[in-house]
């Protein structure tokens, strides 16, 4: 067992991203190369809040997200456990006694993590409403000119209650290929469309002078982070610098996203993140989750964060899923009882979250 350690208050948010993931890959990467350690299986220790509670999750959530993909590359070798503060030595040996690659202590009950069903109901009519206001302003889309960004900026235009005024954020810019056949697909949808020139979002001041230049008369009303880079491998084969170079784009761009317009009087903030995070995937242990823990935003602006992995038809990231592919919603974790025959449900095809934990 290895408690993943609090991050140094001189680290800042976005360090500690990027300190703890590489210190978690270093430990997998040493566990893995030593032939003792081949019948054992290390078990990584979150502490502190709710483990659904955002709070405990910006140190923790980098560490979650690369150990789930690496527990499924090498079966048995590593495990999850999360502790509350203040829990007794007797739900440890429990928790690690249950066959699961992930548990957690919750409210004195041994949990597991599992996918529930869902259908709409009041709250999620509510969030429907609230993005009526999105076309008073400009939503500001990054990513935009790429596989991802382009079906979310159809989908605004065509499906989001009369979003008129896109502004679509690259590091490739107008350079990206197809960019002017895609405004004017857009265009002819009724939309107005600008292309910002090339920007890195990591760049605090480059986004603050983006920023600067929207109009007066169309503030930026919401922010939609699809930004991301791809740079898949097998643990062995990865490095500090390689998943820092994927965190780039969704960590530190996200918050900086987030500081940059916490004055703005925005009706959404939306983060995309890979699914490798939530769920784990063999060979992408560099996507480890981030990005889409942004502090609730001041205010009470919705806040929100959904899988790119299972858009169909986009770029990389989501080829060969299919026309019937289904998103899949990456909000907090819904762990159950391990004793409960609902923790041992499958998921179907049916629209699925991580939803609150069921007793």
């Amino acid at each position: 067992m290895v408690a993943v350690p609090p991050a140094p208050d001189t680290e800042g948010v976005v360090g500690s991203a990027h300190a703890s993931a590489a210190w978690a890959l270093a430990l997998v990467k040493e566990w893995l190369a030593q032939e003792r350690f081949a019948g054992s299986r290390l078990v990584f220790i979150t502490r502190g809040g709710h483990v659904t509670e955002p709070a405990s999750a910006l140190t923790g959530a980098p560490v979650r997200g690369l150990v789930r993909s690496v527990a499924l590359e090498h079966p048995g070798r590593f495990g999850l456990l999360h502790l509350p503060a203040g829990t007794d030595a007797g739900w440890l040996f429990a928790a690690l006694a249950v066959d699961e690659p992930e548990t957690a202590v919750l409210d004195s009950e041994v949990c597991v993590p599992r996918l529930v069903r869902t259908t709409p109901d009041a709250g999620g009519e509510e969030t429907a409403e609230s993005s009526a206001g999105l076309g008073s302003g400009t939503v500001l889309l990054t990513g935009g000119t790429g596989g991802l960004g382009r079906i979310v900026a159809r989908h605004l235009v065509v499906v989001e209650r009369g979003v008129r005024d896109l502004l679509l954020v690259s590091r490739s810019g107008a350079a990206a290929e197809g960019v002017d056949a895609f405004t004017a697909e857009l265009t002819g949808l009724g939309a107005r469309v600008s292309v910002a020139a090339a920007c890195d979002l990591a760049d605090r001041t480059a986004l603050d002078a983006l920023l600067a230049g929207v109009p007066a008369d169309r503030p930026v009303r919401a922010v939609v982070h699809a930004a991301g880079v791809l740079d898949d491998g097998m643990a062995e084969s990865l490095t500090a610098e390689r998943v820092a170079a994927v965190l780039r784009p969704k960590v530190d761009a996200a918050w900086n996203l987030h500081e940059a317009t916490r004055g703005l009087d925005l009706e959404a903030f939306v983060v995309f993140s890979s699914v490798a995070g939530t769920f784990g995937s063999a060979g992408q242990a560099g996507r480890v989750r981030g990005g889409e823990r942004v502090p609730g935003r001041v205010g009470g602006v919705p806040a929100c964060s959904g899988s790119s992995r299972c858009v169909a038809g986009v770029g990389s990231v989501g080829a060969g899923r299919g026309d019937d592919a289904r998103a899949v919603g990456d909000r907090p974790a819904s762990y159950r009882p391990v004793r409960s025959a609902a923790g041992r449900g499958r998921s179907g095809d049916r629209p699925l979250r991580r939803g609150p934990g069921v007793r």
